[in-house]
């Protein structure tokens, strides 16, 4: 994973699909998606994107509404959060403008790596519905185990939900190859072309996966995300995790945090209530509502405000500490859980 301060725009493209996620923190999860076309751009300013619509209607816009723009371009995942700065209100064609991003978090994927899944399916034949498990994913395709014959060729349209949750339905595919296993058949398929959104879905969920694979290898140790823009912070905090043996991996902010959460999987979370775009606060909440994360353990740095610190207490964070930065106590309070999870 990288960020991209300087070269947003070489992963821009007039036309391309994007999903659009307005106000992630009021409606977390792939659900709230909205997919949407990016019309033009203006470098260092602005980007124009389709109105997005939801239900057949417009969906509500407000200048300054946090948003997360994802992508696929040029064998890369591409996110970045903004805000919506305007909209056109009238018309069929009707556009939005968000802020040009201050950087995007870039996933680099392999089209054909293959992804280990066991994901129930169902698609419809001319004998109508059949059901099935796809076994393995890729972007270009998919295994699917199914209990009767499909001949070769057959074309099909398939519903399944990926692993992050977000469900997919229509898509197009194709059975290029066929063979019995005991009383199952599996079917070697390949996704249709010009389904820009089912691939860039697809996409983020085998990078994803992909960089945790990597990362489980790499990271024999166990390690801490923290989340925090501030480099004095975060490099404080490195050096007292480092001298006790933990690696440390680090995002500047919420999009990053996410990725490097899913591919990462840490031992525990450590993010700065100041941040950019959302607060710590509501980086938790979508923590706490990420399937997986439900139980990880969070610790959160802020001002010494008593009020923070009952919020937080109360949205799931493990303990808050106030500023000014003791990266020695913190650090010694991350240990000391994870220790005695390892003792339970």
């Amino acid at each position: 994973m990288s960020d991209d301060e300087n070269g947003i725009e070489s992963y821009l493209r007039k036309g391309a699909v994007v999903g659009l996620h307005l106000d992630p923190v009021q409606n977390p999860g792939p659900r709230s998606r909205i997919l949407v076309r990016i019309r033009d751009w203006e470098t260092g300013s602005h980007i124009i994107l389709d109105r997005p619509k939801s239900g057949g209607r417009y969906a509500p816009l407000r200048r300054e509404q946090p948003c997360i723009i994802r992508f696929v371009a040029s064998s890369n995942t591409c996110s970045f959060e903004t805000t919506v700065s305007s909209w056109e209100e009238e018309g069929q064609n009707a556009s939005c403008w968000i802020e040009w991003p201050g950087n995007v978090n870039i996933i680099p994927f392999r089209k054909y790596y293959r992804l280990k899944v066991t994901l129930p399916c169902k698609f419809s034949l001319e004998g109508g519905i059949c059901y099935g498990e796809i076994r393995d994913l890729s972007m270009g395709g998919c295994g699917i185990c199914v209990q009767q014959e499909v001949p070769v060729n057959t074309v099909f349209r398939l519903a399944f939900t990926l692993p992050d949750g977000l469900t997919l339905e229509n898509v197009g595919a194709v059975v290029r190859a066929a063979r019995q296993i005991g009383k199952d058949y599996f079917l070697g398929c390949e996704f249709a072309d010009r389904q820009e959104h089912v691939q860039s879905d697809i996409a983020f969920s085998v990078s994803v996966a992909y960089e945790r694979e990597r990362s489980d290898a790499k990271n024999a140790k166990p390690h801490v995300l923290i989340i925090d823009g501030q480099e004095n912070n975060t490099a404080a905090l490195r050096n007292d995790f480092n001298l006790r043996g933990w690696d440390v991996l680090t995002a500047a902010g919420t999009i990053d945090g996410l990725q490097r959460l899913r591919a990462a999987k840490p031992a525990a979370l450590v993010i700065s209530q100041d941040q950019r775009e959302l607060t710590g606060l509501d980086i938790v909440r979508l923590v706490k509502l990420t399937r997986g994360f439900e139980r990880l353990p969070i610790f959160l740095y802020g001002d010494d405000d008593e009020a923070l610190k009952e919020k937080a207490a109360r949205t799931g964070v493990k303990t808050f500490f106030a500023l000014p930065l003791n990266s020695a106590a913190i650090c010694a309070a991350v240990v000391a859980d994870a220790n005695s999870e390892v003792r339970s």
